[in-house]
């Protein structure tokens, strides 16, 4: 892990809970009064420990249930998001598939354009090849014609 990322703290549920000793004690260090353990005012101190316990077993409580629920909404959200993205990937597939038919049949249009093409350009060049040939005939005949004319 690197020194940007940070663990999530971890919640601690653990706690001391107050003892009647440390209510004395702690009262003694902050006003300076001394209690004797049989004070009526240390009741508060078993009052607020069983508030705590209680409170820690809510609390955990409560985390429990939001840890649950939040695995169920996580495994409903990744369901949902897997069926969009299956839906999104077979109509890309569809698009694909369209394409590529488009692109075949284009393809096999040019084919074919070219191959009438090339079909009326070799008729052509047969053509001009008789016509050249026909040319060269006479031209040779006439060379001939001039040679037995000059030779006389």
């Amino acid at each position: 892990m690197s020194q940007t990322e940070q663990k999530p703290k971890q919640l601690d549920l653990e706690w001391d809970h107050l003892s009647k000793t440390q209510a004395i004690q702690a009262v003694q260090r902050e006003t300076g009064i001394t209690l004797s353990p049989d004070d009526p005012i240390l009741a508060m101190a078993t009052i607020l420990s069983v508030f705590s316990q209680s409170l820690e077993i809510n609390l955990a409580n409560t985390i429990e249930a939001f840890s649950t629920q939040s695995r169920a909404d996580v495994g409903t959200v990744v369901a949902t998001v897997d069926q969009k993205l299956d839906a999104t990937a077979a109509e890309l597939t569809k698009i694909a598939s369209s394409v590529a038919e488009d692109n075949v049949t284009n393809v096999i249009k040019t084919i074919s354009h070219f191959s009438e093409h090339i079909g009326i350009l070799k008729q052509s060049m047969r053509r001009t090849t008789i016509v050249n040939g026909v040319f060269l005939t006479l031209t040779w005949l006439a060379v001939l014609a001039i040679f037995l004319i000059l030779r006389k």
